[in-house]
């Protein structure tokens, strides 16, 4: 390490060699260099990290471990394999003058982990890398679009029903969001009072170019009047967070400047994950209703 070193006496300066913003660390190496923080956030594990609460790299990882409790044992190997790749990556870029390649980085470690388990037959199929597996973000649309997602949630126990309705630019800046109560008597009718709704803002905006996006297969297949797209429902959780909180009777209507804190939250996860893993093909097909 060159915090290490410096302090030995070994080398002129502590900073790091790849991102030359802060000393280098085990820490800073492994979770704080930029390269890395956006790494971790684009694999299948998920990590955003978060500087505040890291102050030892062996406390962060026990933490990340379950703190010696049982856990999912493929996910923790992960967890190690990714650790071992960014520190092999760092050592080809500053000693073989390799090019850094995140994504080659984060195939590589999901691959150690995937032979392993595969050889030792725990399991049968290999476990792709976020960066490779489509359909895990949310898209950004094209400029001058406005992207509107839309979800509808049906309480069966209650009989309860709520659609959210979500505006973004092309920055995936929030512009407008409604969370409300539906009457409905099925799931698949919450999913289509969404879009009406939907249209009945966009007609009170004014012209533009919007695109449509829901989770429901069923409904974007029967849908053939306006732009309509369909999208995962790991892509849409802003949306359905909306619809949930509809059904609940919490009703909600804002613009960019006022979303709650949980809505906040996805939201700006879907901001950082699409920036993170760009070049994503496109959304995968999910099957049923919700």
């Amino acid at each position: 390490m060159g915090e290490s070193l410096f302090r030995r006496k070994c080398c002129r300066e502590p900073v790091c060699k790849i991102c030359c913003k802060a000393d280098e660390t085990i820490e800073h190496c492994l979770l704080l260099c930029d390269w890395a923080k956006k790494l971790w956030f684009g694999s299948s594990i998920g990590i955003m990290i978060n500087e505040r609460n890291i102050c030892r790299f062996d406390n962060w990882l026990w933490m990340m471990l379950g703190e010696g409790r049982k856990g999912n044992d493929f996910q923790k190997a992960l967890l190690a394999s990714i650790c071992w790749s960014i520190w092999k990556g760092r050592c080809n870029v500053i000693y073989q003058d390799m090019v850094l390649e995140p994504k080659k980085i984060l195939r590589n470690a999901t691959n150690l982990v995937n032979e392993f388990w595969v050889a030792k037959g725990w399991i049968k199929e290999r476990v792709l890398p976020s960066f490779n597996r489509e359909g895990s973000v949310w898209k950004t649309p094209n400029h001058g679009c406005t992207k509107v997602n839309i979800d509808g949630s049906f309480l069966s126990k209650t009989g309860k029903a709520g659609i959210g309705i979500i505006f973004r630019n092309n920055n995936g800046d929030l512009l407008k969001f409604v969370a409300e109560q539906a009457k409905s008597t099925s799931a698949f009718m919450s999913e289509a009072l969404a879009p009406r709704k939907a249209l009945d803002l966009i007609k009170l905006s004014g012209n533009g170019t919007y695109l449509i996006e829901s989770d429901c297969e069923a409904l974007v297949k029967t849908t053939t009047y306006v732009s309509f797209g369909f999208i995962s429902r790991s892509c849409n959780k802003a949306a359905d967070w909306l619809a949930v909180s509809g059904s609940k009777g919490v009703c909600l209507e804002g613009c960019s400047a006022q979303p709650p804190p949980s809505l906040a939250k996805l939201l700006l996860e879907d901001k950082v994950r699409c920036a993170t893993t760009c070049n994503v093909g496109p959304c995968q097909i999910r099957t049923g209703i919700g």
